[in-house]
């Protein structure tokens, strides 16, 4: 699946006003599936939360294309059901609220202690998306683990094996 459909698609997103002036966005039914892995209203849920982690105080149209580009990337890292969409969208808060971070403490360079202080709360949120992605990685591969042998060195009086080497259930 590629982003291609969703870059030419206008109507991903749809907007709506809440009461207390806010705004919640609406996924089209078409693109709920490949941008979270989710076919209900639960993508809204999702869209929502990243979206309010990541947008505070934007106007309508800043929603919007926020709201847009998370999609995009929920698209791009392509969430096979719900347990990845929702592990993609706290990958997302987490990255981009740790280069918010490093953006502040470059903001904030002459004063060494916020400087650290941002840097250190960044450097923790960069750690957080890398645990994410390996959890990402390793529900992917459903905790299998491949390993691969590129060189060996037999000295003379040992012994090899060459080909496929399976571990048994009983050992």
């Amino acid at each position: 699946m590629t982003t291609d459909s969703l870059k030419k698609d206008d109507d991903i997103i749809l907007l709506k006003t809440v009461k207390d002036g806010g705004f919640s966005v609406v996924v089209n039914e078409k693109n709920r599936k490949k941008t979270t892995g989710l076919q209900t209203d639960a993508t809204d849920f999702v869209l929502n939360a990243t979206l309010s982690a990541n947008g505070q105080n934007l106007s309508a149209k800043e929603v919007e294309e926020k709201g847009k580009h998370i999609l995009l990337m929920m698209a791009e890292l392509a969430p096979q059901d719900g347990f990845e969409g929702i592990l993609i969208s706290q990958m997302i808060t987490a990255y981009d609220q740790g280069m918010k971070c490093f953006s502040k403490a470059d903001l904030n360079i002459e004063s060494s202690k916020i400087y650290e202080r941002f840097m250190n709360q960044g450097v923790k949120l960069m750690r957080l998306y890398n645990q994410q992605l390996e959890t990402l990685d390793k529900h992917r591969r459903k905790g299998k683990q491949k390993m691969t042998v590129e060189h060996v060195h037999v000295h003379e009086g040992g012994q090899a094996i060459v080909g496929n080497v399976n571990q048994g259930e009983n050992l």
